[in-house]
């Protein structure tokens, strides 16, 4: 990407730098983040992006189009920052099929983000059909593994 400092804002009560954004080249099959992005001055984390997937497919019958949209994100677990809501409203251009003429449709759509929970889980790491006992253990020996020296 290429980014541009533009400055410093507050957003709510939140110092911020602000950067824009664009991808330095696109490449097929691809997606890319175009726009501006607040960063958080003290922890570094992004609090708002507001611009848009870029490119647009507008190959008649193959469109794969993007609306402008706005994300900001709060403080979920006194460390890292979680999208809150996301806000994305404009016109898309849809080619006619068989001789249709084409068709604008305006979107407006809201996603809101709650409930936000520490994900956790329980493994059990098997071997060639061994339980391993502890962190690159198989299993045999005493369980004690010591650094080796390489040769």
């Amino acid at each position: 990407y290429n980014v541009t400092y533009v400055g410093r804002q507050k957003v709510d009560q939140v110092e911020t730098y602000v950067f824009d954004v664009a991808p330095k080249k696109i490449e097929k099959k691809h997606r890319y983040f175009d726009g501006r992005i607040w960063v958080d001055e003290k922890d570094h984390q992004i609090v708002v992006t507001d611009g848009k997937s870029v490119p647009d497919d507008l190959r008649r019958g193959h469109e794969d189009l993007s609306l402008p949209f706005i994300t900001f994100r709060q403080q979920i677990d006194g460390k890292y920052w979680f999208p809150v809501w996301t806000h994305g409203e404009g016109w898309l251009n849809f080619a006619g099929g068989n001789g249709q003429m084409s068709e604008d449709v305006h979107m407006n759509e809201l996603v809101t983000y709650t409930n936000y929970k520490r994900f956790g889980s329980s493994v059990t790491l098997l071997f060639n059909g061994k339980k391993l006992k502890g962190p690159g253990r198989t299993g045999q020996g005493s369980g004690q593994s010591q650094p080796q020296k390489p040769q």
